[in-house]
Formats: structure tokens, sequence, C-alpha cells
């Protein structure tokens, strides 16, 4: 249940995008919502899927849209895209679009809003070393996912008993000879 609060908070957030140039321009065209794709990489026959928020299929385009808590700077979002992985999301949507239309993508753009209030708003779009760092991961993990298939063994954190101790925050509560 969303408190009057949120709703007021959504409704400015709603404002800031659409009263915001850049995204005017993106949000002209014929575009498709959450279109999901599914493919397998051949490579290590493994199935994929990717849901886009938005994707303009006559421009080859995808639009992600993202809340953000702190700023819609660029220092800010390109500290949360590698943060939240969403140099990987990038990679994957790439491959996805690939795979399920037979066309490249042409552009990845980020749709960010703030949260909280005036909701400043900016667009940006990945650049090539995104997608380069994110196809590396991507492929890493997908050639990782695809052994633990192949072998079906799944790996723990560990494989005998290891000694744990407190985290730092943790031992600054340590107080000796304290009695209560």
């Amino acid at each position: 249940v969303l408190s009057s609060k949120d709703m007021v908070k959504i409704r400015g957030m709603s404002k800031a995008f659409g009263e915001f140039k850049p995204f005017e321009v993106l949000f002209a065209g014929k575009y498709d919502v959450e279109v999901s794709m599914f493919w397998t990489n051949e490579i290590h026959d493994v199935r994929l899927k990717c849901r886009p928020d938005v994707v303009d299929f006559e421009q080859d385009i995808v639009i992600d849209i993202k809340t953000e808590g702190r700023s819609a700077s660029p220092d800010s979002f390109s500290k949360a895209l590698m943060n939240y992985d969403y140099h990987i999301s990038c990679a994957l949507t790439k491959a996805g679009y690939k795979a399920t239309t037979g066309r490249d993508l042409k552009a990845y753009i980020f749709a960010v809003i703030e949260v909280d209030e005036p909701h400043c708003c900016a667009a940006y779009a990945a650049d090539s070393e995104v997608f380069e760092l994110g196809d590396f991961y991507l492929n890493k993990y997908v050639a990782k996912y695809g052994d633990f298939l192949k072998r079906d063994h799944w790996p723990s954190y560990t494989e005998s008993i290891h000694q744990i101790g407190l985290p730092a925050w943790g031992k600054s509560q340590l107080k000796y000879g304290d009695e209560e």
C-alpha cells in the first residue's frame, strides 16, 4: 500500500520525467515495454534471457529506466553502473537483442531520475568501454554457469570448515570487563 507521501513523490518523479527534453525525444517514436527475450548461448549451451524496460525496434535502441537515490550526476551514476553491474546488464541485453532480432543494438540508453526532489533527470548512452567490460564478465559468468550445468556441480563458499570471526564493526563493540 502506498502512503500519500509516496504518491506525492511518484507524481513528482513522473512530472519531472515527462518534462525532461531528452526523454521526450527518446520516447517520441514507437516502442515496446518490458520485452522478454530468450535465446541460447551456443558456445556454452546455456539458455539466457533478458527483459529490457523499453525497446525501440525501428531504431535498434534499448532504454533502461533507473531511479537514483543519491544523484543522477555523471560521476554518481557511473559508480552506480559498476556497483550494480549495469555494464553486465548492457552486455546481456546486447547479446539478447542480436540473438532475437539478428541486428546489432545501436544504443543502450539509461534514463535516470532522482528519487528526491527536485527529481533531476539525466540520459546516458553506454559507451564502448561499458560494453567491453560487460562482455568480459558476461562471457566469464556464462562459461562458469555452463560448466556447473554440464558437471551438475554447484560449489559452495567453502569445501571445508573455516574459522570465522566478527566483522570490523562488531569488534568495535567488544567491551572487556564491562558488566552490562
